[in-house]
């Protein structure tokens, strides 16, 4: 029985359900191919379930996102449950017990446990139906025959870790075939396997004895670690990897706050509740504007909606008399149509500080504590926006003293 478990697997898959996006990837023992495609033009879809009112799978992704604003009637989405951003219900539970609840977008409860086994076993199928696709066996792959590698945030918690595992577990995962991995232990073998470090004019992969610090920021939380290369590929630890609360997902709650406090709660709740189309599209432009920023943009004009008129009906004032009284009134202004908020570069920088901040604070940590080893000879980032927040044109270089490169791993 024990050669059932122990022999070379004929297939590794990894899922990476992430705050924003997920997606998975997976080889065959026999050659070094990785295969990675949720559908045939994306990569990774947005980690949004959307579940019928016995709780069972309508949707999962984009055809998540697409049924629930433009298909389902206010009645539908009423009886339905649509989730998104569940995967940040785990940074810090209010109490260890398994059955913790989450809310969809209308506050509907339900088990955390139930949605990510949902989720996990909706990825769990796309790849299996991806191996069969690709008639690389003559006959179906059986559970055991997968290596299953599920990664989870360095910051989470043994509770938070264990609750993955038992939702794995319950969405039919083998347990001695399920492996978690931290997610910057992934990024470092991503890392490793890429020809990025200059010699010269060359490039070339790590190689034995090279120190470095790998920053994994991803939509809800950013997870970093120290590793050395040791001979055959192996790593050592140099220090126990941290991270934080500190994603994309905090520039957006850092946005909210802000149009929160410039048109008021009240109007922004029945504004999100009231036009959930309107919202979204709000969600999606704002993201397309985060995601391009950089320290050149001008400004950032923000598609706003119905917001305006929402607020101009409700108090009775008109946008114009509104910034006049506001504190905001010299950082932002209004388009002529109504709909539209041209944004400074100075106000869209803080809705980065928080997240910045986060970064930075950690970053300097780890640097530290290595130099009390020996320093590490170079600095990764691995995410869509790693040198957007993190380095900011040099910012890296500005705050963390050091003799250390800093170079871009791209991952969206």
């Amino acid at each position: 029985m024990a050669d059932k478990y122990t022999k070379e697997p004929p297939v590794i898959a990894a899922i990476d359900i992430g705050t924003t996006f997920t997606g998975y990837a997976f080889k065959f023992a026999s050659n070094d191919t990785i295969y990675c495609a949720v559908n045939q033009t994306e990569l990774r879809v947005p980690t949004c379930v959307l579940l019928n009112p016995d709780k069972t799978l309508r949707a999962f992704g984009k055809d998540a996102v697409e049924k629930y604003e433009a298909v389902m009637s206010s009645a539908e989405q009423k009886s339905h449950f649509y989730f998104r951003n569940f995967k940040m219900s785990l940074y810090k539970p209010e109490s260890g017990d398994v059955k913790v609840k989450i809310s969809d977008e209308r506050g509907k409860d339900m088990d955390a446990l139930e949605v990510f086994k949902i989720a996990l076993a909706h990825m769990k199928n796309k790849i299996l139906q991806d191996i069969k696709t690709r008639r690389y066996f003559d006959t179906p792959m059986m559970d055991e025959e997968i290596q299953w590698i599920i990664t989870v945030p360095a910051m989470w918690s043994d509770f938070s870790r264990n609750f993955m595992r038992h939702a794995a577990e319950s969405a039919g995962f083998v347990s001695e075939k399920t492996r978690l991995v931290l997610e910057p232990e992934a990024a470092s073998a991503f890392v490793r396997s890429q020809k990025i470090v200059i010699k010269g004019n060359a490039s070339g992969a790590l190689e034995k004895g090279h120190r470095y610090i790998i920053a994994d920021l991803g939509g809800g939380t950013i997870d970093i670690c120290a590793h050395e290369i040791l001979d055959k590929g192996r790593v050592i630890e140099i220090n126990r990897p941290c991270g934080d609360y500190g994603g994309g997902t905090v520039i957006d709650q850092e946005f909210f706050s802000f149009l929160v406090k410039l048109f008021g709660g009240e109007v922004f709740e029945m504004f999100k509740t009231g036009n959930r189309l309107k919202f979204f599209d709000l969600l999606r432009d704002f993201e397309n504007k985060k995601s391009t920023f950089s320290k050149s943009t001008d400004e950032v004009v923000i598609d706003l909606g119905g917001l305006i008129h929402l607020y101009q009906q409700k108090e009775k004032e008109s946008t114009s008399e509104m910034l006049e009284r506001s504190l905001y009134g010299n950082k932002v202004r209004m388009h002529e149509n109504k709909t539209h908020m041209y944004l400074s570069n100075r106000t869209m920088k803080e809705f980065f500080e928080k997240s910045r901040s986060a970064i930075i604070k950690n970053m300097k940590e780890i640097v530290e504590e290595s130099k009390k080893k020996e320093q590490a000879h170079s600095v990764h980032f691995v995410s869509w926006w790693a040198f957007r927040i993190a380095l900011h044109k040099g910012m890296y270089q500005r705050r963390i003293r050091g003799k250390t490169t800093s170079r871009l791993c791209g991952r969206r």
